[in-house]
């Protein structure tokens, strides 16, 4: 069973596109595998988002629409971690404000629960990830984690706020700082193979790719 029940869900709405928001205790756990195994702690409260961004929820705060594989319900992508600061802004500029990525702690938790599983919410990788696939799926098509939220393991690498860094051993609230030539993402992609999607695997970018 989930170390613990998600604390409340709240509902945003953005020029008639409404997403969910999934409260989350603060909670101790292990992140990594092998030798990059270490324990962490995430000591406050915080929300994440139960689907990845949707192209309408994308367009509705940015007005256009970047995404290769188009559906109003499918994940945007082709967005640089660049282009997620300016979508916050945006959020903010429009009156919703205090949105931003997720620590990579944060997404640890959230994905994992407590639960060591190898994929967010399962040990058999077909019924939680898009992963191996000719192009993305519409959001949350499979099972959730023990939060309730979808597709932390496929369909999209995730950004993460962090800037990369090698995974210090243990610690609280840890955060490397967004800053350097690259930044953290997480939670493997539509067209990897299912290993990329564990939850434990770690991978870099320049803040202005869009792949």
């Amino acid at each position: 069973l989930p170390a613990f029940g998600p604390l409340g869900t709240t509902r945003t709405t953005v020029a008639g596109v409404s997403f969910d928001m999934v409260k989350l205790p603060p909670g101790r756990f292990t992140d990594g595998e092998g030798p990059t195994r270490r324990e962490l702690l995430v000591s406050r409260p915080f929300e994440i988002g139960t689907t990845l961004v949707t192209q309408a929820l994308w367009r509705a705060v940015m007005g256009d629409e970047p995404s290769k594989f188009r559906g109003e319900d499918r994940p945007v992508e082709q967005v640089s971690w660049d282009d997620v600061q300016g979508f916050l802004v945006r959020l903010t500029d429009l009156g919703f404000p205090g949105f931003r990525l997720p620590t990579e702690a944060e997404w640890a938790w959230a994905a994992r629960c407590g639960v060591p599983t190898r994929w967010s919410g399962a040990d058999r990788v077909q019924s939680v990830a898009v992963v191996d696939v000719a192009r993305t799926a519409p959001v949350a098509g499979l099972s959730s984690s023990a939060t309730g939220a979808f597709d932390f393991s496929g369909n999209l690498w995730e950004w993460q706020l962090d800037g990369w860094a090698v995974a210090p051993p243990a610690g609280v609230d840890l955060q490397a700082p967004a800053s350097g030539s690259y930044r953290v993402h997480r939670g493997g992609g539509w067209s990897f193979v299912p290993q990329y999607a564990r939850v434990a695997y770690r991978l870099l970018d320049a803040p202005g790719c869009r792949s």
